[in-house]
C-alpha cells in the first residue's frame, strides 16, 4: 500500500469536469479550497461568518448556556497514490552522502 500525502496550497489537482471546484479542471489546492469556503458560506449564510443564536448543553455539567455558533472549517486535501511516486536524486533518502561525494570526486 502506497504512502497518503497530504498536499499543500501550491500541489496542483487536475480532476475532471464533472468533478472540479473551480472553473478549471486544474487548480491549485489554494484555488479549491477558497472555491470550497465561497460556496459553504454562500450555502450557510450566517453560520460561517456571523454565527447563529443558540443554547448549549455541554457534558461538563454547566446547564444550558445561551450564545452564538459558527462554522468554522479546516480543509487539507489528502492524495493516495496508485503507485510509490519517485522523488528526485536530491530528495530520495537513499541517495548517501557517500555516493555523493563519489559523483563530485570528494
Amino acid at each position: 500500500m502506497t504512502e497518503r500525502i497530504i498536499l499543500n496550497d501550491d500541489d496542483v489537482i487536475s480532476m475532471k469536469e464533472d468533478i472540479y471546484f473551480t472553473d478549471h479542471t486544474t487548480s491549485k489546492v489554494a484555488e479549491i479550497k477558497k472555491a470550497l469556503e465561497e460556496k459553504i458560506i454562500y450555502s450557510y449564510e450566517g453560520w460561517v461568518d456571523i454565527g447563529k443564536k443558540c443554547e448549549i448543553l455541554t457534558t461538563k455539567g454547566c446547564g444550558w448556556v445561551k450564545g452564538e455558533v459558527k462554522i468554522k472549517i479546516n480543509v487539507s486535501f489528502e492524495f493516495t497514490p496508485k503507485v510509490k511516486p519517485r522523488l528526485p536524486a536530491d530528495l530520495n533518502p537513499e541517495v548517501h552522502l557517500s555516493d555523493l561525494r563519489e559523483q563530485l570526486d570528494l
